[in-house]
Protein backbone atom coordinates (compact mmCIF):
# COMPACT_ATOMS: atom_id res chain seq x y z
CA UNK A 1 0.00 0.00 0.00
CA UNK A 2 1.80 3.48 -0.75
CA UNK A 3 1.54 6.15 1.17
CA UNK A 4 0.09 9.80 0.31
CA UNK A 5 3.68 10.96 0.05
CA UNK A 6 4.95 7.66 -1.91
CA UNK A 7 1.91 8.51 -4.77
CA UNK A 8 2.65 12.13 -5.13
CA UNK A 9 6.11 11.56 -5.91
CA UNK A 10 5.01 8.51 -8.42
CA UNK A 11 2.18 10.59 -10.22
CA UNK A 12 5.13 13.25 -10.38
CA UNK A 13 7.54 10.58 -11.83
CA UNK A 14 4.65 9.07 -14.30
CA UNK A 15 4.19 12.97 -15.10
CA UNK A 16 7.23 14.46 -15.93
CA UNK A 17 8.20 10.84 -17.93
CA UNK A 18 5.45 11.29 -19.75
CA UNK A 19 5.83 14.84 -21.36
CA UNK A 20 9.83 13.90 -21.74
CA UNK A 21 10.54 10.15 -21.69
CA UNK A 22 13.39 10.90 -20.13
CA UNK A 23 14.27 9.34 -16.63
CA UNK A 24 13.82 11.42 -13.77
CA UNK A 25 15.95 12.40 -11.04
CA UNK A 26 15.27 13.49 -7.40
CA UNK A 27 16.60 17.06 -7.82
CA UNK A 28 13.86 17.83 -10.62
CA UNK A 29 11.44 16.74 -8.67
CA UNK A 30 12.35 19.02 -5.38
CA UNK A 31 12.45 21.91 -7.64
CA UNK A 32 9.32 21.95 -9.73
CA UNK A 33 6.80 19.87 -7.44
CA UNK A 34 8.74 20.38 -3.28
CA UNK A 35 6.12 18.23 -1.83
CA UNK A 36 7.24 19.96 1.12
CA UNK A 37 10.25 17.62 1.79
CA UNK A 38 14.09 17.42 1.00
CA UNK A 39 15.58 16.27 -2.38
CA UNK A 40 17.13 13.54 0.17
CA UNK A 41 13.50 12.38 1.64
CA UNK A 42 12.25 12.80 -2.15
CA UNK A 43 15.36 10.17 -3.03
CA UNK A 44 14.62 8.03 -0.07
CA UNK A 45 11.16 7.68 -1.67
CA UNK A 46 11.84 7.15 -4.91
CA UNK A 47 14.78 4.10 -3.66
CA UNK A 48 11.54 2.35 -2.14
CA UNK A 49 9.12 3.05 -5.26
CA UNK A 50 12.01 1.14 -7.20
CA UNK A 51 12.39 -2.05 -4.58
CA UNK A 52 8.76 -2.03 -4.35
CA UNK A 53 8.60 -2.65 -8.17
CA UNK A 54 6.89 0.97 -9.38
CA UNK A 55 9.70 2.63 -10.53
CA UNK A 56 12.99 0.87 -12.57
CA UNK A 57 16.87 2.74 -12.78
CA UNK A 58 17.71 2.21 -16.67
CA UNK A 59 21.36 3.26 -15.62
CA UNK A 60 23.71 3.00 -12.47
CA UNK A 61 24.02 7.03 -12.60
CA UNK A 62 20.46 7.97 -14.52
CA UNK A 63 17.04 8.87 -12.77
CA UNK A 64 14.10 6.45 -12.31
CA UNK A 65 11.43 6.00 -14.87
CA UNK A 66 7.80 3.90 -14.77
CA UNK A 67 7.24 0.55 -14.57
CA UNK A 68 4.02 -1.10 -15.97
CA UNK A 69 2.94 -1.48 -12.37
CA UNK A 70 3.41 2.53 -12.05
CA UNK A 71 0.81 3.15 -14.78
CA UNK A 72 -1.81 0.40 -13.48
CA UNK A 73 -1.81 2.04 -10.39
CA UNK A 74 -2.81 5.35 -11.61
CA UNK A 75 -5.48 3.93 -14.17
CA UNK A 76 -7.11 1.64 -11.79
CA UNK A 77 -7.54 4.43 -9.50
CA UNK A 78 -8.13 8.14 -11.75
CA UNK A 79 -7.87 11.03 -10.25
CA UNK A 80 -9.58 12.96 -12.94
CA UNK A 81 -13.30 12.96 -13.66
CA UNK A 82 -13.36 12.90 -17.46
CA UNK A 83 -12.39 14.91 -20.66
CA UNK A 84 -12.78 18.33 -20.39
CA UNK A 85 -15.66 20.31 -22.06
CA UNK A 86 -13.72 21.48 -24.87
CA UNK A 87 -12.76 17.73 -25.59
CA UNK A 88 -16.86 16.11 -25.25
CA UNK A 89 -17.91 19.48 -27.57
CA UNK A 90 -14.97 18.25 -30.01
CA UNK A 91 -16.06 14.50 -30.37
CA UNK A 92 -19.74 15.32 -30.24
CA UNK A 93 -19.25 18.02 -33.09
CA UNK A 94 -17.06 15.39 -35.19
CA UNK A 95 -19.37 12.32 -34.34
CA UNK A 96 -22.88 14.42 -35.15
CA UNK A 97 -21.47 15.50 -38.94
CA UNK A 98 -20.40 12.09 -39.65
CA UNK A 99 -23.79 11.59 -40.81
CA UNK A 100 -23.60 7.24 -40.91
CA UNK A 101 -21.98 5.07 -37.47
CA UNK A 102 -19.27 3.34 -39.45
CA UNK A 103 -17.68 7.04 -40.22
CA UNK A 104 -18.57 8.58 -36.63
CA UNK A 105 -16.95 5.56 -35.01
CA UNK A 106 -13.61 6.04 -37.45
CA UNK A 107 -14.10 9.59 -36.81
CA UNK A 108 -13.89 8.91 -32.78
CA UNK A 109 -10.63 6.50 -33.71
CA UNK A 110 -8.85 9.68 -35.47
CA UNK A 111 -9.75 11.98 -31.71
CA UNK A 112 -8.33 9.45 -30.02
CA UNK A 113 -5.53 8.98 -31.69
CA UNK A 114 -4.84 12.87 -31.35
CA UNK A 115 -5.44 13.34 -27.70
CA UNK A 116 -3.13 10.49 -27.13
CA UNK A 117 0.05 11.26 -29.47
CA UNK A 118 0.34 7.68 -30.82
CA UNK A 119 -1.88 6.06 -33.31
CA UNK A 120 -5.29 4.68 -33.18
CA UNK A 121 -6.97 1.99 -35.54
CA UNK A 122 -10.89 1.63 -36.68
CA UNK A 123 -11.87 -2.20 -37.31
CA UNK A 124 -15.38 -3.31 -38.58
CA UNK A 125 -17.13 -5.15 -41.47
CA UNK A 126 -15.53 -2.95 -43.85
CA UNK A 127 -12.01 -3.34 -43.04
CA UNK A 128 -8.98 -2.16 -40.62
CA UNK A 129 -7.95 1.51 -40.73
CA UNK A 130 -5.12 3.23 -39.20
CA UNK A 131 -4.95 6.57 -37.89
CA UNK A 132 -1.73 8.87 -37.68
CA UNK A 133 1.16 6.02 -37.24
CA UNK A 134 3.46 9.18 -37.74
CA UNK A 135 2.86 9.38 -34.08
CA UNK A 136 3.62 6.41 -32.77
CA UNK A 137 6.86 5.28 -35.04
CA UNK A 138 8.11 8.89 -34.25
CA UNK A 139 8.20 7.85 -30.02
CA UNK A 140 11.63 6.95 -28.87
CA UNK A 141 10.95 3.76 -27.42
CA UNK A 142 10.71 2.33 -31.29
CA UNK A 143 13.76 3.92 -32.58
CA UNK A 144 14.92 0.14 -32.50
CA UNK A 145 14.33 -0.99 -36.54
CA UNK A 146 12.99 -4.61 -35.13
CA UNK A 147 10.65 -2.98 -32.46
CA UNK A 148 9.31 -0.91 -34.72
CA UNK A 149 8.75 -3.62 -37.33
CA UNK A 150 6.90 -5.81 -34.84
CA UNK A 151 4.48 -2.53 -34.02
CA UNK A 152 3.91 -2.86 -37.54
CA UNK A 153 2.81 -5.89 -38.09
CA UNK A 154 1.16 -5.37 -34.62
CA UNK A 155 -0.92 -3.09 -36.63
CA UNK A 156 -1.55 -4.53 -40.03
CA UNK A 157 -2.75 -7.73 -37.96
CA UNK A 158 -5.13 -5.29 -36.07
CA UNK A 159 -8.58 -6.45 -38.14
CA UNK A 160 -7.43 -10.18 -36.07
CA UNK A 161 -6.45 -9.53 -32.43
CA UNK A 162 -9.18 -6.29 -31.69
CA UNK A 163 -12.58 -8.42 -31.69
CA UNK A 164 -10.86 -10.64 -29.67
CA UNK A 165 -9.14 -7.98 -26.96
CA UNK A 166 -12.29 -6.15 -26.69
CA UNK A 167 -14.93 -8.70 -26.97
CA UNK A 168 -17.34 -6.98 -24.40
CA UNK A 169 -19.12 -3.86 -26.09
CA UNK A 170 -19.34 -0.74 -23.82
CA UNK A 171 -16.03 -2.24 -21.86
CA UNK A 172 -12.56 -0.59 -22.20
CA UNK A 173 -10.24 -2.86 -22.08
CA UNK A 174 -6.01 -2.06 -21.48
CA UNK A 175 -2.91 -3.87 -21.19
CA UNK A 176 0.01 -2.51 -20.23
CA UNK A 177 2.99 -3.38 -21.51
CA UNK A 178 4.06 -6.83 -20.89
CA UNK A 179 0.41 -7.42 -19.95
CA UNK A 180 0.39 -7.87 -23.67
CA UNK A 181 1.40 -11.73 -23.45
CA UNK A 182 0.47 -12.79 -26.79
CA UNK A 183 2.06 -9.47 -28.56
CA UNK A 184 5.77 -9.83 -29.23
CA UNK A 185 6.11 -5.72 -28.66
CA UNK A 186 5.93 -6.10 -25.16
CA UNK A 187 6.88 -2.30 -25.22
CA UNK A 188 3.42 -1.25 -26.40
CA UNK A 189 0.09 -0.44 -24.45
CA UNK A 190 -3.08 -0.74 -26.32
CA UNK A 191 -6.80 0.74 -25.02
CA UNK A 192 -9.35 -1.28 -27.02
CA UNK A 193 -13.36 -1.28 -26.69
CA UNK A 194 -15.87 -2.96 -28.83
CA UNK A 195 -18.74 -0.75 -30.32
CA UNK A 196 -21.74 -1.68 -30.42
CA UNK A 197 -24.63 0.76 -31.68
CA UNK A 198 -27.52 -0.77 -33.13
CA UNK A 199 -26.81 -3.33 -35.85
CA UNK A 200 -23.20 -1.70 -35.88
CA UNK A 201 -20.46 -3.51 -34.67
CA UNK A 202 -16.90 -2.10 -34.82
CA UNK A 203 -13.99 -1.73 -32.50
CA UNK A 204 -11.72 1.44 -31.66
CA UNK A 205 -8.25 1.09 -30.12
CA UNK A 206 -5.10 3.16 -29.15
CA UNK A 207 -1.88 1.67 -29.57
CA UNK A 208 1.61 3.35 -28.21
CA UNK A 209 4.45 3.45 -26.14
CA UNK A 210 3.50 2.42 -22.18
CA UNK A 211 3.96 5.84 -21.77
CA UNK A 212 0.45 6.63 -22.73
CA UNK A 213 -1.81 9.05 -21.11
CA UNK A 214 -3.72 6.38 -20.03
CA UNK A 215 -6.85 8.21 -17.91
CA UNK A 216 -7.35 10.80 -20.65
CA UNK A 217 -7.67 8.26 -23.51
CA UNK A 218 -9.58 5.70 -21.37
CA UNK A 219 -12.28 8.93 -20.22
CA UNK A 220 -12.51 10.39 -24.12
CA UNK A 221 -12.79 6.65 -25.34
CA UNK A 222 -15.84 6.23 -22.72
CA UNK A 223 -17.23 9.25 -23.62
CA UNK A 224 -17.12 8.70 -27.73
CA UNK A 225 -18.48 5.90 -27.10
CA UNK A 226 -21.70 6.75 -25.00
CA UNK A 227 -22.04 9.42 -27.82
CA UNK A 228 -22.17 6.88 -30.66
CA UNK A 229 -24.91 5.44 -28.92
CA UNK A 230 -26.84 8.78 -28.22
CA UNK A 231 -26.91 10.28 -31.66
CA UNK A 232 -26.85 6.77 -33.98
CA UNK A 233 -28.83 3.96 -31.90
Amino acid sequence: MLTSREQQILRAVVNEYLNTAQPVGSRLLWTRYGFGISPATIRAAMGDLTEAGFLEQPHTSAGRIPTDRAYRVFLDNPSTSGPSLAEQQKVTKRLEQAATTPLAAKKLAGQLSEVSGSAAVHVDAGGATSFNLANVFGQPEFADPRVAGYLAELLDQSAEWLPKLASRAGKIEVRIGAENADFRVQAVSVLAMKLKIGEYVGYVAVVGPTRLPYQKVSSLMEYGAKELGRVYD
